[in-house]
């Protein structure tokens, strides 16, 4: 009887034990799960930099300054919390040449972005290595080649230390187009006394017959004038005298 106890005794601990086991194993795998879970949930979430979309220059100089005065900038959207698309241009003051890197595209992962170019308006190519801290863009020019037909050396290289640019006083401008020019009749007013009041129509048939030799020569002027007929429907005289838009005068829209 005593020898039976033991051995219901010894099963019973077995059983336990065994059941213990058992749900230890699955409080460990319960676990396993949640932190996997969390590490997933890590990873699948992006920090967002929608924020940073703007113009970036060199002192926050705005565009206008730096096509006076030279500089660089970059312009650029970030959509979907992380994805960039914009540009890169810098301007040499004293030359006014310009150099430029357009459709920058990619992803801002850790805050950084690298971007390969293979041409910036002067042949050359390098890798874009962009970081983005709280109130500063750092560009960052690496593996950078110069094209051998470059003989004034100008491109986009080195380094660019970016904050936020003042606000342009183009913008301003655009908010006062109205004021400034309401009606189609004073445009025309303008456009006349800009392009045909200081001409006399012998003045002005010279001057065109001059400037033949240069549309003539020029390989995409009849795509010019294509699209001058076309599109903005100018025809005659004018496609020859008038610019293809009045930037000067008018602000237009996309």
């Amino acid at each position: 009887m005593k020898s039976e106890t033991m051995i219901i005794i010894f099963c019973s601990c077995l059983i336990l034990s065994g059941c213990a086991k058992s749900i230890s194993h699955k409080s460990v795998n319960i676990e396993t799960a949640q932190t996997i879970k969390t590490e997933n949930e890590k990873e699948t979430k992006k920090d967002n930099y929608e924020d940073y979309s703007g113009h970036w220059s060199i002192n926050g100089l705005s565009h206008d300054a730096i096509i006076s005065n030279g500089g660089a900038e970059f312009s650029f959207q970030v959509t979907d919390t992380n994805n960039l698309n914009g540009y890169f241009f810098t301007q040499q003051g004293t030359s006014e040449r310009i150099a430029e890197i357009d459709n920058i595209t990619g992803s801002i992962i850790n805050g950084e972005l690298t971007y390969k170019f293979d041409d910036d308006g002067w042949g050359g190519s390098g890798l874009l290595h962009i970081t983005f801290r709280s109130d500063v863009i750092q560009i960052e020019v690496k593996e950078y080649k110069i094209d051998d037909t470059n003989m004034s050396g100008y491109g986009i290289s080195g380094s660019y230390q970016l904050k936020r640019s003042e606000k342009n006083e183009l913008k301003d401008s655009e908010n006062k187009t109205s004021e400034d020019l309401t009606s189609e009749e004073e445009l025309l007013d303008a456009i006349h006394e800009i392009y045909y009041s200081q001409w006399t129509d012998s003045e002005m048939v010279n001057a065109i017959e001059e400037r033949k030799q240069y549309r003539e020569k020029c390989s995409f002027y009849p795509e010019v004038a294509e699209y001058l007929e076309t599109v903005r429907e100018v025809t005659g005289i004018s496609s020859l005298v008038e610019p293809l838009y009045y930037t000067d005068m008018k602000v237009y829209q996309k």
